[in-house]
Parts: structure tokens; C-alpha cells; sequence
């Protein structure tokens, strides 16, 4: 049975509002789907009769076909440089390619057998991706924001990365090092506490 897409306010669940009609829609989930840093929606979809990267509005207006190749293109996930990364089969393998939402100029990143999941560091610096290697195991990878320097993260079998963003590490560390100045200044006092104390017990001899 084909899905749709709904969009709800996360405090309240119960007022969901189903934006797409399902048709084309059977395996949205595993197609993608994503948030644009102004509130649109990107996401797989074989509404066309092929898989592949659409985007819309939060209202479900606006749709609008970004990968009109024979290929199936799917994942989705928006950069914040305003472009968009994705998966795609063109060549007979699986890479990660990168759209312009502008212009739709299109171009691969990855070179790998078979790699997917592809996300954007909220810095833009790095992609990271799954990656599958002849052994048929999936590993985590990460390369510079244009495809090169790739490498794997870890030996270890991993799939469907995270990223998490960058302004909450940020904040974290700067409450670690007002945490580490206010300990440094009440160690100080400490010690001039103290020296005070030794000065009067030595002034009452």
C-alpha cells in the first residue's frame, strides 16, 4: 500500500497533516526524506514511474521533480550551502552525486562500489556516507565536502549515519569553559582565603 507524507508540530502529534496523496509513494521511507534549512521537504519518491529527488513545500505545495534521470536517485540530504547530496545507480553503481537547487547541474562525488546515506557536516566542510566494499560490508566514510580524500571512519559494519549539528557541540563547550574559569576562580580565592588566614594567625603570634 503506498504511504504519504504527513508534517506535525512535535509538542502535538495528534494534529498531523498528511501532505502528499500517497500515489507513487510505496517506500517513501527508504527513499528519503529531509528538511531544507528554509522549511522545505526533500524526499524520494516513483511518482513519475521512477525513482527519484523531489522537493516541496511544508504544505505539500510546489513539488517539484530535481532528477529527471532514468536511474533510480534517491536519499536525499540537504548541505548548508544550499545544495543537496544524493545517491544515485547512474553507471550501473551506487554513488553519491551533488544538486544544485538552483541551476540542477548535477555531479558525482564518490567513486565506491556501492555508496549511500550520504550526509552533509553542518560546517560544510565533509560528506559522510555508508559505504559497501567487496565483502559486502557497509562502513562508514568520510571524504572533503568535493568527493576527495575519502577514507573509512571505522573497521567496523555500520550503516545509517547521524550527523549531529554543530551549534549544541558549540554551546556545550563553551558552558565546559565558563564551568572551567568559574572553578579556576574559586580556586583562586581559595588560595588567597587561606593565604590571608596563615598572615593573621602568624601577625597574632
Amino acid at each position: 500500500q503506498p504511504s504519504a507524507l504527513w508534517v506535525a508540530p512535535l509538542a502535538q502529534p495528534q494534529r498531523a497533516v498528511r501532505i502528499t496523496d500517497g500515489a507513487g509513494d510505496p517506500h517513501a521511507d527508504s527513499l528519503g526524506v529531509s528538511w531544507t534549512a528554509d522549511g522545505r521537504l526533500l524526499y524520494g519518491s516513483v511518482a513519475s514511474g521512477n525513482v527519484d529527488v523531489w522537493l516541496m513545500n511544508a504544505d505539500g505545495s510546489g513539488r517539484r521533480q530535481l532528477t529527471p534521470d532514468p536511474a533510480p536517485d534517491y536519499k536525499p540530504s540537504p548541505a548548508p550551502d544550499g545544495r543537496v547530496v544524493f545517491a544515485s545507480w547512474r553507471g550501473g553503481r551506487s554513488r553519491i552525486w551533488d544538486l544544485d537547487l538552483e541551476s540542477g547541474e548535477q555531479h558525482p562525488l564518490t567513486r565506491g562500489r556501492v555508496d549511500t546515506y550520504p550526509q552533509v557536516s553542518r560546517d560544510g566542510r565533509f560528506l559522510v556516507y555508508v559505504s559497501v566494499g567487496t565483502d559486502g560490508r557497509p562502513l562508514l566514510w568520510r571524504a572533503n565536502r568535493d568527493g576527495g580524500g575519502a577514507e573509512p571512519l571505522d573497521p567496523r559494519a555500520a550503516s545509517l549515519p547521524a550527523l549531529l549539528p554543530l551549534l549544541p557541540v558549540l554551546r556545550l563547550r563553551e558552558r565546559e569553559q565558563r564551568v572551567e574559569g568559574m572553578h579556576h576562580s574559586w580556586r583562586n580565592a581559595e588560595m588567597r582565603r587561606r593565604r590571608l588566614e596563615r598572615g593573621q594567625q602568624l601577625a597574632g603570634h
